[in-house]
């Protein structure tokens, strides 16, 4: 009798580990860096949360908008060269420069070269495969945002 148990007992350890290592559970050989993820596909806007005037201002991509602006078409692109291209939300698309401004990686900065140059300063830069985040403070503006991009489909 105790070695039926001891074998069902042993069995159960043996599947327990085997499940439990399977390659959803494993570190990654190679993770990909923010740059890396950054530069693989164009992105989109999915949500905006912002502070205009002390209003509170929300839009998720096709559920939510408050906010007076359709970001459904807002894209953006980077290039590996600190080169790349945004589409505003009327669909025009400019070219643009950026750069990381903090050692990791955490900061952004991103030129658009529109007819009046528009230039972003992103704080709390948090980048992975499925999005990549960031909080903008336009102190002229009074306005304070999150805004959070995915993959374009």
């Amino acid at each position: 009798m105790n070695k039926a148990k001891f074998l069902i007992v042993t069995s159960l350890v043996l599947i327990a580990l085997v499940y439990s290592c399977t390659k959803d559970n494993l570190p990654e050989e190679n993770p990909l860096t923010k740059l890396e993820i950054l530069v693989r596909q164009p992105w989109q806007v999915d949500e905006v949360m912002s502070n205009v005037g002390c209003k509170n201002l929300h839009f998720v991509r096709g559920e939510i908008n408050n906010t007076g602006v359709d970001y459904s078409n807002f894209r953006l692109t980077f290039k590996v060269d600190g080169t790349g291209t945004y589409t505003n939300e009327t669909g025009v698309t400019y070219t643009t420069t950026w750069e990381f401004t903090s050692a990791d990686q955490h900061n952004m900065k991103l030129l658009v070269n529109s007819s009046t140059p528009q230039i972003f300063i992103w704080n709390m830069v948090e980048i992975s495969k499925t999005s990549f985040q960031s909080i903008t403070a336009l102190d002229k503006l009074s306005i304070l945002q999150s805004t959070r991009y995915v993959p374009v489909p």
